[in-house]
């Protein structure tokens, strides 16, 4: 049995992107993958985990509706503006109409100041 990550603990304020590095094969994707429940483990392995979002403790599922993570090879399309990539990435991840879907990237734009770049 190999030990991947033990007794792993951190922190981020709201509000705050969290850059998470270190050496190749230190663990960075791993523990990013079971804090995202993005890991498909296998019978033998043992995961436990103990997540905390304001002091509340973070049910099974509910990682994506408050973080994301961006994995080491994801690929943007290098064509598309910030409007439409936010736009794309919203149609993968939710089930919202184009009308809401708009009205959340449009949001996003604003919020990460990127109004003179949206187009």
């Amino acid at each position: 049995m190999k030990q991947i990550l033990h007794n792993v603990t951190g922190y981020a304020r709201p509000g705050e992107m969290v850059a998470v590095m270190g050496a190749s094969g230190s663990g960075k994707t791993s523990l990013l993958n079971i804090l995202g429940e993005r890991l498909d483990v296998s019978s033998q392995a043992e995961v436990s985990r103990d997540v905390k979002v304001n002091g509340q403790q973070l049910k099974n599922g509910d990682f994506g509706k408050l973080g994301a993570f961006v994995m080491q090879d994801d690929i943007l399309i290098e064509t598309m503006t910030p409007f439409e990539s936010f736009c794309f990435a919203a149609k993968l991840r939710t089930s919202l109409d184009d009308k809401a879907i708009k009205e959340k990237a449009d949001r996003l734009i604003e919020r990460l100041a990127l109004k003179s770049c949206r187009d």
